[in-house]
């Protein structure tokens, strides 16, 4: 049997698509259980505040900012840039009279945040949980982390199957030319 350029640049690019999909799909799970951990972690930490064993002290916000980051990128060697800019929305709250601590939240939640405002704040393993900022979770960002990572491994699946189909159609257009081969 004959191999030919193009069989050999399929292998190769398949075992490619093969060990980034072993990379990604481990990355993808990795994300899964962390993201899935820390969803736990909030839920319980709510359950805690729901059953009322903890008794909340007052943060009052003290602060408002917006962090503003921008990053360039050059593309090729031409002179033509481009450029984004990332804004993070803070609040900045007040625990008792000593302890200050920030928070990020999103665009709609910091236009309708005052100064002045308090909020229950409930101490929990050494750190405050405050159910208004904190109890959120995007728990959909993890299955589509993990769909993205799948992407590798499902094209070295096809590429097999594309060389499969090819060593198939070669192997049955052989024994039409020679039909003495067993």
């Amino acid at each position: 049997m004959q191999v030919d350029a193009s069989s050999i640049i399929l292998r190769v690019v398949q075992w490619i698509l093969f060990i980034v999909g072993v990379l990604s799909l481990v990355i993808g799970m990795a994300v899964v259980h962390t993201t899935s951990k820390q969803e736990a972690r909030k839920k319980s930490q709510n359950a805690l505040v729901q059953s009322g064993e903890i008794e909340p002290v007052d943060a009052v916000v003290t602060g408002k900012r917006i962090d503003e980051r921008t990053s360039r990128t050059r593309v090729g060697t031409s002179t033509r840039r481009t450029t984004s800019t990332t804004k993070d929305y803070r609040i900045v709250l007040q625990i008792g009279d000593s302890e200050s601590l920030g928070r990020m939240v999103n665009r709609s939640d910091y236009g309708s945040i005052q100064e002045g405002e308090i909020y229950d704040a409930y101490p929990i393993d050494g750190r405050y949980f405050i159910p208004r900022f904190d109890s959120k979770t995007h728990g959909y960002v993890k299955w589509i982390i993990f769909s993205l990572s799948t992407i590798p491994m499902l094209g070295a699946i096809a590429l097999l199957i594309t060389r499969m189909t090819m060593a198939f159609r070669a192997r049955s257009q052989e024994t039409q030319r020679n039909p003495n081969i067993p």
